[in-house]
């Protein structure tokens, strides 16, 4: 799962053996929704996620995380890729994206998108 550690750390990575697990490709209703389309032809999706950066991480000052801060590579395009995952997982090639909403509109006090 990402973030890979708890502390940021410099790695020196050698023939790539270090991954990051989107752990909602093995949710149970992703797992329902790849067999339930399996003979099914799919013309249309669309995905919502809602979610409140203050509410992610019990004990920690949302202010303070790396979801955060831009130069750690916060903002919920990251952040929330995976949703992009299971879809590219569910459907193998993503042929359009009609919209994306992408930019500042709460009022907490972070550097990225949200």
């Amino acid at each position: 799962e990402k973030p890979l550690f708890k502390n940021f750390k410099k790695l020196n990575i050698k023939k790539n053996k270090v991954f990051v697990g989107y752990n909602l490709r093995y949710h149970p209703v992703i797992n329902f929704v790849k067999k339930y389309i399996q003979s099914r032809k799919v013309f249309s999706v669309n995905v919502s996620c809602h979610s409140y950066l203050p509410n992610w991480r019990k004990n920690t000052n949302y202010q303070e995380s790396n979801s955060a801060k831009k130069k750690y590579g916060g903002g919920v395009l990251l952040e929330l890729s995976h949703e992009l995952d299971y879809l590219q997982m569910l459907f193998k090639e993503i042929k359009k994206i009609d919209s994306v909403n992408i930019n500042k509109y709460s009022k907490l006090k972070i550097d990225v998108e949200d």
